[in-house]
């Protein structure tokens, strides 16, 4: 997401980045981003994108706390920019309530990448957009690597920053999500009949969380590497979800 920055009419911003530092470390953060608001990267972060946000999603006008993963609040009067917008990092998962086992006949298909046998959908995942976290083997994702077809495999979908401590649009473990994870699952981690307060409960759950969610009713929106954009149901069948979401699969579905 900070890569597009240039393309949604955000240069101003980009340029102010320093890729030799990360979010905390960048030396202007104590003399000029934290200490009197100016340019540095932990202030690029602080920046609500209007881009990167859903309208059907308010509330939060672009920016929350609420801890958001990895990083807490450096300041109380700041807090870090979020999005509902992530990439789709695939079906393949070792975590949580929805885990892909390689065991399992109903969850085997979708165990395998191109980058070997494996349920890190966070670092290898069969998407198309994962957090890549290995810098002595980085990966690469061409369009030719989506050998299940561009209209047969997701791009990006929504999320719910407010739901989902993994979301805010600097960091790595923040803008992408697994199709392990069914479409607006409920909270996993409590369950009082209330909807609202058992997700908000539970936002720090990222194995059962680290997915997409929409306040569309009934669904949520999902961009398809060929470009074209559907809403896709809530209920629906969640092999054909997960085959969505991996580039690799060879499964058919269709999204009725």
């Amino acid at each position: 997401m900070v890569a597009v920055l240039p393309f949604i009419e955000q240069q101003p911003l980009y340029d102010v980045i320093d890729f030799n530092y990360g979010c905390r470390n960048d030396p202007r953060n104590g003399s000029q981003g934290a200490g009197t608001g100016g340019p540095s990267n932990e202030w690029v972060a602080w920046q609500s994108i209007p881009a990167f946000q859903c309208p059907s999603d308010g509330g939060h006008e672009g920016k929350l706390d609420l801890g958001r993963a990895n990083y807490r609040n450096p300041r109380a009067d700041r807090t870090w920019g979020v999005n509902n917008y992530k990439g789709c990092a695939g079906s393949n998962w070792q975590w949580g309530n929805f885990r892909v086992q390689p065991t399992n006949a109903a969850t085997a298909p979708w165990y395998s990448t191109p980058y070997g046998n494996t349920g890190n959908g966070l670092d290898r995942g069969n998407g198309i957009l994962f957090r890549n976290n290995n810098p002595t083997a980085p990966v690469s994702v061409k369009m030719a690597s989506v050998t299940d077809g561009t209209a047969n495999t997701f791009l990006i979908g929504e999320a719910l920053p407010r739901y989902c401590t993994h979301t805010w649009w600097w960091h790595a473990n923040g803008v992408t999500a697994t199709t392990a994870v069914p479409l607006n699952t409920p909270a996993q981690c409590t369950n009082t009949g209330n909807r609202n307060a058992d997700l908000l409960s539970c936002r720090g759950d990222w194995p059962n969380n680290y997915s997409f969610m929409s306040q569309h009713p009934g669904g949520g929106q999902f961009g398809l590497a060929d470009g074209s954009v559907r809403f896709v149901s809530e209920t629906v069948d969640l092999i054909t979800y997960r085959s969505y979401g991996s580039m690799v699969d060879g499964q058919p579905a269709t999204l009725d």
